[in-house]
Formats: C-alpha cells, sequence, structure tokens
C-alpha cells in the first residue's frame, strides 16, 4: 500500500507535458490499412513498429507520451506527425523541429505535409538510424507500381511528341484539365529524379558513379580542387546552370558536438539516387570545406571533370556574349574578316617606312655610344685619406659600391647598344 502511494506521488510530481504544436487538418481520417516502420541501423533491421491503426495522426519524439517514443538526442520533444486522410494516403509533417527531418534524403519543410509512399526512407534529426515506411498490403503495392509505370509511360510519350511537333499546347491543355497533375508529379518523382516535364537536358545529371571507376580512381595531389574546394565546386557546378545549396546538420553534445554540412551534386549512385557530399567538424565552416572536397572528388572520380560537353552553359545566357569592352577580342567572331592587328601586321614595308626606322636605329646607337663613352672616361674618385696613407674603411665601401653601380651601368649601355645593332641589321 505504501509502495502505491509512493507511485502515486510521484506521478503527481511529473511536470505536465507541454501542448502538442499541431491541429490536425479537416480531412484527416483513420487509416484504411496497416502500416509499420522498419527501423535500420548499420545496414541491419533492429525494430519493426507498427503503427496505430485506430488514431487519425501518430506523432513521434523524445516525451514518452508521444505515439512513438524516440530517444536520440537530437531528435525534438515532439518532431514529427503522420497523418492519415481520407484518400486513404500517409503524410509526413515536421513540427519545426530542431534538427529537422530527411525524406528520401531531402530535407522536408517544416510545417508541410509531404505525401509518403511506401518504401519512403526517413531520418529524424541527427540519427543514423532510416525509418523505412511500409505496409502489408500488397494489394495496395501492385496497384500503386502499375499506377507509377502508367504515369511514366505518358510522361514519356508526351515528351517524346512533343520533342517531335515542337508545340507545348497540348502539354499547357493536359496541365490545366487534370486536377491531380501535382499528386501524379510528386508520384512518379522516384524515377524523373524531381525534375518536371520541361526540364531541358541541360538540368540533368552530369554522370554515374562507375564501380569499377572508384576501385581504379586516385587521389591526385595536385588537382586544382584542393586549394578552395568550396569556390572550386560553386564555379563548375553554377557555369553548368547547377545552384550549390549546403544544408546542415548538428549532432553529439558536449565535447562530441560537430556540426554535418551535406551538398548535393548532379550524379547518380547504382541506386539511381542522387549523391551527396558530406563532411562533419566542429567547426561549420569547416565541415562545408570537406563536403565540397568530398563532392569534388565524387565528380572527379565520374570524369565530370574531363568533360567539357556541357561547359559554359551560363554564358550563353542573353548578353552573355556582348559583355566584354575588348574591340580585340576575336574568340566570338568565327568569321574570315580580319582584325584591325592582322591588317597593321599586314601592310606591307616602303622604301621611306624602312629608312626612317633605320634613322631611329642609328640615332639610338648614337646616344648610346655617347653615354658609354662618359660612364668609361667617368674620373676615379681619390680621397685626401688616401695621400696621407690613412685607410678608412667606410670610405673604402662606398669607392667599390660607387664602382659597382658604374660598372652596371656600363653592362646595361652595352646590352642595350648590341640589340640596337641587331636591329639596324635586321
Amino acid at each position: 500500500m505504501v509502495n502505491d502511494q509512493s507511485g502515486l506521488a510521484e506521478k503527481q510530481s511529473l511536470p505536465p507535458a507541454p501542448p502538442l504544436p499541431y491541429e490536425a487538418p479537416q480531412d484527416g481520417a483513420l487509416p484504411k490499412r496497416k502500416y509499420t516502420f522498419e527501423v535500420i541501423k548499420d545496414g541491419a533491421m533492429v525494430d519493426n513498429i507498427y503503427l496505430p491503426s485506430d488514431k487519425e495522426f501518430v506523432t513521434l519524439g523524445r516525451l514518452p507520451i508521444c505515439d512513438i517514443p524516440m530517444e536520440h538526442p537530437s531528435v525534438s520533444r515532439y518532431h514529427c506527425v503522420i497523418q492519415f486522410r481520407d484518400d486513404g494516403e500517409a503524410y509526413i509533417y515536421d513540427l519545426g523541429s530542431g534538427h529537422g527531418t530527411v525524406l528520401n534524403k531531402q530535407r522536408i519543410q517544416p510545417k508541410s505535409f509531404k505525401k509518403l509512399n511506401v518504401g519512403d526512407q526517413i531520418r529524424f534529426g541527427s540519427s543514423t538510424r532510416t525509418w523505412i515506411f511500409m505496409t502489408d498490403d500488397n494489394e495496395y503495392i501492385e496497384k500503386k507500381e502499375r499506377e507509377k509505370e502508367e504515369q511514366l509511360q505518358e510522361y514519356i510519350t508526351r515528351k517524346a511528341r512533343r520533342s517531335e511537333s515542337g508545340n507545348t499546347s497540348e502539354e499547357a491543355s493536359a496541365a490545366k484539365g487534370s486536377g491531380s497533375q501535382e499528386d501524379m508529379m510528386d508520384s512518379i518523382h522516384s524515377v524523373t529524379w524531381g525534375f518536371g516535364e520541361d526540364a531541358t537536358e541541360n538540368a540533368g545529371f552530369l554522370g554515374r558513379l562507375d564501380t569499377d571507376g572508384l576501385n581504379n580512381w586516385e587521389r591526385k595531389a595536385n588537382a586544382f580542387y584542393y586549394k578552395n574546394p568550396v569556390k572550386s565546386l560553386k564555379t563548375f557546378l553554377e557555369d553548368r546552370g547547377y545552384d550549390v545549396n549546403f544544408e546542415y546538420s548538428e549532432t553529439g553534445v558536449g565535447p562530441n558536438y560537430s556540426f554535418i554540412a551535406k551538398v548535393r551534386i548532379p550524379i547518380l549512385d547504382n541506386s539511381d539516387m542522387p549523391v551527396f557530399g558530406e563532411g562533419q567538424s566542429s567547426k561549420k565552416k569547416h565541415a562545408e570545406q570537406l563536403a565540397a572536397l568530398d563532392a569534388c572528388e565524387v565528380l572527379d572520380k565520374c570524369g565530370a571533370f574531363q568533360s567539357n560537353s556541357t561547359a559554359g552553359q551560363k554564358r550563353n545566357r542573353a548578353g552573355g556574349y556582348y559583355d566584354s569592352d575588348d574591340e580585340q577580342d576575336s574568340y566570338y567572331d568565327r568569321s574570315s574578316k580580319p582584325t584591325k592587328n592582322q591588317q597593321k601586321k599586314s601592310e606591307p614595308e616602303t622604301f621611306e617606312s624602312l629608312t626612317e626606322k633605320l634613322s631611329l636605329v642609328e640615332k639610338t646607337i648614337q646616344e648610346l655610344e655617347t653615354r658609354l663613352e662618359n660612364i668609361s672616361d667617368h674620373p676615379t674618385h681619390t680621397k685626401e685619406t688616401a695621400k696621407n696613407g690613412a685607410d678608412d674603411d667606410l670610405d673604402a665601401y662606398m669607392e667599390s659600391l660607387q664602382k659597382d653601380e658604374t660598372e652596371k651601368k656600363r653592362k646595361k649601355t652595352l646590352l642595350e647598344l648590341s640589340a640596337a645593332n641587331k636591329a639596324s641589321i635586321i
């Protein structure tokens, strides 16, 4: 009896839980099938969590009152919500957590719904565990796969038709007439990697990670990107029309606290997923540099730095060719019209022009010979101290400096005279 009273008193002494900062949408509904989370750590499944089927939404966080409590210190007290809706789908909603939620290697926008598909991978905060969203409804999985294949085929067909006809009016009318166009594009992002129908080939990927290439790749100590990896990465990608955005997260506590920087690069891995450059350090700027260096090495492994097929796409923008004020720049002028410099060089010499040049050279030679005579006949400075037989170290040192300077002037004049003689011979 005493133990029960002490336990009751302990429960009463606990502070009340903070209110949940979330309001369920009006179209919320109970889930139409059973969902689970397969928790993966170091490549092995460590847990299989069943989501409640009697709730319209499920809370995840570090508080013990959450439907799915979590222990990692980077997870917020109320981290996120899994919301079920009357369309039969599930959505994830980040509650403005401190360290964010990553869905399929992309950090999701806080306080906004993001549709979940079977097989999606989720990471909370800086935890290394991967949560895979799953269901045991095989009929639903097969239906989704068929829909995805049909949508992909429809997308490819429209793309081919548009490239053949060059007419985009059909695409515009199809986008207006379909109320679920946005949902359709979301569902096939796993195939199009997030690029819409208007994406051009320039917005594609630079290459693919090759296993054989990775094994044979050797780090080059004199590679250009080691000096300033951040600047090298931004220059290389931005010149090809890509944006460079770093994502930051934090991990650890106390002396183990560090920053993790990630940057997405237009390279695909063997699973057709985008590749990231990553770096971790106790300093945020150093972590960014390590991430950029990792990204540069990946690009180097794929041979992207050796490929010039997509180089300089940004220079193709309007006005890019006309920004230079240098009238002598003939790079963009591929006509056979000679430049002003070429016209000057091709002008023939006449007797008058040659005579004028010869007279100038002869005048220069005469001036140099006169200067040389003056240098050679320059009287040597004699000191009274020498007549008296007294040696003054300072005077001797100054006299040697004067002689050295005179000798330098004489040699310089001789060189100029030699050059002038050669010019007269030519």
